[in-house]
């Protein structure tokens, strides 16, 4: 008698399973990597940029200077120059 209980078919690949619907970015302040922040994935750089700057550690960090540069590369990295 044979046990058939654990042959089971193999899953099928779905496409839409792979798709990320956000990024953890390393935020960097002067070439360090100061915190991570999470956001979506089709975010534009500018509400990237905004969201970075009113983030509490962040402002800690530029301790009331303002930065002469920021660049965000999308799904890669945010550099904040002070």
């Amino acid at each position: 008698m044979e046990d058939n209980s654990t042959i089971q078919e193999f899953p099928v690949f779905e496409a839409k399973h792979l798709i990320e619907d956000s990024f953890e970015y390393p935020i960097q302040i002067n070439g360090k990597v100061r915190a991570t922040l999470n956001f979506t994935a089709d975010m534009s750089k500018e509400e990237i940029e905004k969201l970075v700057l009113e983030n509490d550690l962040v402002v800690k960090w530029l301790e009331g200077a303002t930065p002469k540069k920021i660049i965000v590369v999308p799904k890669r990295i945010v550099n904040v120059v002070i």
